[in-house]
């Protein structure tokens, strides 16, 4: 992904997967940055939001990444994966009847966890 994102310097799909990889083998802080990279690139890309909120809820900030899940549900109405994790983000917040509300939404997925 490395490769790829020199490669295609202004495309934001590189650093969205560079984001993931990072977050997801702990290194918070660089899978912000590449999600944010992302955002700068293409902000209207629901992926990109979608990942720079799950950097956000991964650091244990939930109004930052509510505010990403809701720019990438305005991007994409229909990002069933981004409602559920605002609904995670309000859960965290401590709003269940918000979470409720975009739960039901998104439907089951991985966010579910976070709801219970």
């Amino acid at each position: 992904f490395t490769a790829a994102a020199a490669a295609m310097p202004n495309r934001a799909l590189p650093h969205i997967y560079l984001a993931r990889v990072k977050r997801e083998r702990g290194d918070l802080a660089g899978g912000l940055q590449e999600a944010a990279r992302a955002a700068q690139l293409e902000p209207g890309n629901s992926l990109a939001l979608r990942e720079a909120g799950a950097a956000f809820l991964a650091r244990g900030n939930p109004e930052l990444a509510r505010r990403m899940f809701v720019r990438a549900v305005r991007a994409n109405p229909t990002d069933r994966t981004a409602m559920g994790w605002l609904a995670c983000s309000f859960q965290r917040l401590g709003d269940p009847s918000q979470a409720q509300r975009w739960s039901t939404r998104a439907g089951p997925g991985p966010w579910s966890a976070c709801l219970r």
